[in-house]
This record gives structure tokens, C-alpha cells and sequence, in this order.
């Protein structure tokens, strides 16, 4: 048994850190993407903390890795009423557009998100989205990005990135040759 989960099954539920060790919990089996039970688990923290923000994030994470719309909806709403900043709403907007293949909408939020300052964890969201939808039209403001923020990508990154410029230049070279 993991330190989490004993410490969790250890407290009882009238106890004051009952609901975080809950929610470390849930976290814990989201992270090892146990997502049905995390979920039988979050609706207990549903029912304690329902407008918590950490109650919000783990619904919203956990309607994308379910496919669960519905939950999505809900959680994107109440997302919004907790007013979190422009760009962690985006974020969780991107992933969920990510999972149900959007392409119009991820890029138009990946394009929302790249023209603001990032964290690493919403710059690594959107560049593992480039790299796997080989989309020039996020390629080239994420250089941008990369070049006005002082980044430095990993060289694998860097390298499919330069593959998606040149394959977009060769066809621009080829339209224009054969127009």
C-alpha cells in the first residue's frame, strides 16, 4: 500500500484533513491513471467540496481522461465561475480539445495560449500537440515563443519542429512553382 493511500485509509471521515487527503488521493490515482477509481473517489470529494478549486481542476482532468463531455461541461463552468487565470483555463480547454481531436479548436487555443508567458507544463502540452498533429500552424508561433521568451526546446523537439518548417516551406515552394 502507498504512503498516500494509507494515510488517506487511515484518517476517518470526520476528521479535518479528511478532504485533502482525499484529494491527495485522488491525485495520487490520476497520476498512475487509475481514472475509474479515482473517479468512485472523487465523488465522495464532490460531495464534501464541491466549489473547491482543487475539487474543480480534478473534475475537469478527470472528465478529459474519461471522455466524459458532460463532466467537461460542468467543470469548465465552474472553472470559469472560480475565475482562474485566462491561461490555465485555455490549458485545461486545450487538452480537452486535444483528447476529443478538435483541430479547429486546438489551434485556435494553442495559438490563444502561445501569446502569452507560459508555464512548462502548458508549453510541454503544446509542444507534444505539435509534434503529433505535424500542425505548421502552431509551429511557427511556437518558435516565436520559444525565441521571444528565451527558450531553449530539447534537441528531439527542436528537430521535429525544423522538420514541420521545411515540409511547410517545400510546400509553399512547390504551390508556388507549379501555380
Amino acid at each position: 500500500m502507498d504512503v498516500t493511500e494509507k494515510l488517506f485509509r487511515d484518517t476517518p471521515p470526520a476528521h479535518t484533513k479528511y478532504a485533502k487527503r482525499l484529494t491527495s488521493y485522488i491525485s495520487y490515482l490520476y497520476d498512475n491513471q487509475k481514472y475509474i477509481e479515482s473517479a468512485y473517489f472523487f465523488a465522495k470529494l464532490e460531495a464534501l467540496k464541491p466549489k473547491h478549486i482543487l475539487t474543480i481542476r480534478l473534475g475537469y482532468n478527470l472528465g478529459i481522461a474519461l471522455f466524459d463531455n458532460r463532466l467537461v461541461e460542468k467543470y469548465d463552468s465552474l472553472l470559469m465561475e472560480a475565475r482562474p487565470s485566462p491561461t490555465d483555463l485555455e490549458w485545461f480547454r486545450l487538452r480537452y480539445y486535444i483528447s476529443v481531436s478538435d483541430k479547429t479548436n486546438y489551434v485556435k487555443t494553442a495559438l490563444i495560449l502561445l501569446s502569452k508567458k507560459l508555464k512548462e507544463q502548458h508549453i510541454t502540452t503544446i509542444l507534444q500537440l505539435c509534434i503529433e498533429s505535424k500542425e505548421p500552424l502552431i509551429a511557427i508561433p511556437m518558435v516565436r515563443h520559444f525565441y521571444i521568451h528565451n527558450i531553449k526546446p530539447s534537441p528531439e523537439g527542436n528537430d521535429c519542429i525544423k522538420k514541420i518548417l521545411i515540409q511547410k516551406l517545400a510546400d509553399v515552394i512547390s504551390e508556388r512553382l507549379y501555380a
